[in-house]
């Protein structure tokens, strides 16, 4: 799962998930949300404060450094007054870094989408941490691209799999999965020769895994796959059965939520074999 994601990559995703369980859409009034003003733009935040202890989610933040402060609304879709929603999914390292990027959008956002690209490979995320020590997480996010009252707006959450609560703008974010993204393709790679996989175009499968507000696994289910039926998706249940998560969070308190995760097969790096990526070495599929 490479940072730098080619167009062909964007739409095998794409295919895979749609924006996977259905697209988001867009809400014709943004009252529920605090606005804060930057650079002619607005932008919306959605962060819950922690809640439990010294273990706590990643977190957009408002640093200098930012992803937020690293987005821009591009030109020719803000003069035309154009809205767009896209999905992201990437690592977040302990010192806050993202890597091994993917992104979903929608037909004719290719512009969002690459806005999101650069804000993702230039900024940071405020780190997960574990009993007070930053950790690395898997997560996923959607950025929304909106004109409100004329006004362009980006709103940033960091959910993906519930869209009602994305389009309703809650103060909500989805579990984050404790792992690394080149650990988590070795336990893919460790089981993989126990399935028989069917072949064609763009392999792929997304998968919907429910957490409880303790950040146990209650239940898993294959969203969609590409072929379908073509038994990655069974490998990504038997590993993700396996994974520790942070809760989802409302307003700041733990909940139980769905953590959704696409994972592109015909791209996958095997984090043990090969010059190029090694075993965890710095420009493994960075």
């Amino acid at each position: 799962m490479r940072a730098i994601v080619s167009s062909r990559r964007q739409i095998g995703i794409a295919k895979l998930a749609c924006l996977a369980r259905g697209q988001v859409v867009i809400p014709r009034a943004m009252h529920k949300i605090v606005l804060v003003p930057f650079m002619s733009l607005v932008f919306a935040f959605f962060n819950s404060a922690p809640a439990f202890g010294a273990t706590h989610p990643a977190t957009v933040g408002q640093s200098p450094d930012s992803i937020a402060m690293q987005l821009h609304y591009p030109p020719k879709e803000k003069a035309a007054k154009t809205q767009g929603a896209v999905k992201f999914y990437c690592e977040v390292s302990p010192q806050g870094k993202p890597g091994h990027i993917s992104i979903i959008n929608g037909k004719g956002d290719a512009r969002f989408g690459t806005a999101v690209l650069y804000a993702l490979n230039h900024g940071r995320f405020a780190p997960a941490t574990v009993d007070g020590k930053p950790t690395g997480v898997m997560v996923g996010g959607t950025v929304l691209f909106l004109m409100t009252n004329n006004k362009p707006t980006i709103a940033i959450a960091l959910a993906t799999a519930e869209s009602d609560k994305i389009a309703g703008m809650s103060n909500y974010m989805q579990p984050q999965m404790l792992d690394s993204d080149a650990l988590f393709r070795r336990k893919i790679y460790a089981i993989r020769d126990k399935y028989t996989f069917r072949m064609g175009l763009h392999p792929g499968a997304v998968v919907l895994v429910h957490v409880d507000a303790e950040g146990k696994v209650v239940s898993k289910k294959i969203v969609s796959e590409s072929p379908e039926n073509g038994g990655r998706g069974r490998v990504l249940l038997d590993v993700v059965a396996e994974e520790s998560f942070i809760p989802a969070q409302s307003n700041g308190q733990a909940v139980a939520g769905d953590f959704e995760l696409a994972v592109d097969f015909e791209h996958i790096l095997n984090p043990d074999e090969g010059a190029r990526t090694g075993t965890l070495i710095p420009n493994d599929g960075r």
